[in-house]
């Protein structure tokens, strides 16, 4: 089980392995291949899934015998990654049964994460086709999910149609609405098929848009009453995806 990785800024695989860890609990399988570290995943609900690729290239040393799938405890791991100082340099290995996690810096940090009974590879992500696609400024999206909150909500509305984007909450506690129009700055593109409107819950937004650590552009697909898909990338490093079930009104 030979496997080893080196990575210069530890802070990286720290904030991309802690944007899906917002979703995922539990034991988790990551499959290394040649190309990289993979993962794809359910969080406990059912609700939504995160799809995680951490490329080879990020890497400036890799070595790999034979595809590996590891599973580990997400809270363990990510608890560890979370040592990750500034200007740490990571290295990550396989031996006796165990992931070995080191950070170098000021000083040099150890840590060994048992190998528990492998969970499978997870769900395969699955082929949506959308009517919509927004690439927008993760913080501006951000913003349109705080203020719904603000107003008490617990879902936000998202439609697309040609020229604009809007987020809205509407409801007896109160409304909220942010609008983008073609050209403004933080609609950085905007393409429409078809007008498309749904709905999603506010909790599970704010844990997707941890993605917004790792890249400053958030590409949003949707359609009307239909999941979404949330996609965050480091060209050439390092892709987080999410799929996110609608919420459905009730009578």
């Amino acid at each position: 089980m030979t496997f080893s990785a080196k990575l210069s800024n530890a802070s990286l695989f720290k904030d991309a392995v802690g944007a899906i860890y917002e979703l995922i609990k539990g034991d988790v399988s990551f499959k290394i291949t040649s190309d990289g570290i993979f993962m794809n995943a359910m969080d406990p609900a059912n609700v939504s899934m995160a799809i995680f690729k951490f490329l080879r290239p990020a890497f400036e040393a890799y070595e790999l015998e034979e595809e590996q799938l590891i599973t580990v405890d997400m809270e363990r791991f990510f608890q560890v990654l979370r040592q990750a100082k500034t200007n740490d340099e990571l290295s990550l290995s396989l031996l006796d049964n165990q992931l070995k996690v080191t950070f170098r810096g000021d000083s040099t940090r150890t840590f060994a994460i048992p190998l528990l009974e492998s969970v499978g590879e997870g769900k395969k992500a699955p082929s949506l086709q959308f009517d919509a696609s927004v690439v927008i400024a993760p913080n501006v999206f951000e913003q349109g999910i705080s203020d719904a909150a603000a107003i008490g909500q617990d879902a936000i509305v998202l439609i697309a149609s040609e020229g604009s984007f809007v987020m809205e909450s509407v409801s007896s506690s109160g409304e909220s609405r942010l609008t983008l129009a073609s050209g403004d700055a933080a609609l950085k593109s905007l393409q429409v098929q078809t007008p498309a409107k749904a709905r999603y819950a506010i909790d599970y937004m704010k844990k997707i848009m941890k993605g917004s650590k790792i890249s400053n552009e958030l590409k949003i697909s949707f359609k009307s009453d239909f999941p979404l898909q949330a996609e965050f990338t480091k060209q050439d490093i390092v892709h987080l995806s999410y799929i996110l079930a609608p919420r459905v009104e009730t009578e």
